[in-house]
């Protein structure tokens, strides 16, 4: 039985961000172009992200949801893809965190 992909093997094994890890992962992929550019903004983000706790990320995430929704620009569509696909990913304990996570962003 192959091995289940989880969110653990996104981790960097060694020196260095996640950021820095993903770059040189999606390098490994062949991004190219706009990818490479796409990849290049979300290392980004995830290095602006990166030794936050975990009070001050949820915080940036309500924030972010609240001024989504002002906008009118909050996608519970997407949302609900972007839930179904990592919840093969995830194991029991991560799932109640994220319906926990989603439950107050759809409340904000």
């Amino acid at each position: 039985m192959p091995k289940r992909k989880d969110l653990r093997s996104f981790k960097p094994k060694k020196k260095g961000s996640a950021a820095d890890d993903l770059l040189k992962k999606a390098q490994e992929m062949g991004a190219a172009g706009e990818q490479a550019d796409q990849v290049q903004k979300l290392k980004e983000q995830v290095g602006r992200y990166e030794g936050k706790r975990e009070d001050e990320l949820m915080q940036d995430l309500l924030r972010m949801t609240s001024e989504q929704k002002q906008k009118g620009q909050f996608d519970t569509e997407r949302i609900a893809k972007f839930k179904n696909s990592l919840w093969p990913m995830l194991s029991e304990q991560q799932r109640q965190k994220l319906v926990s996570i989603l439950g107050k962003m759809e409340n904000q």
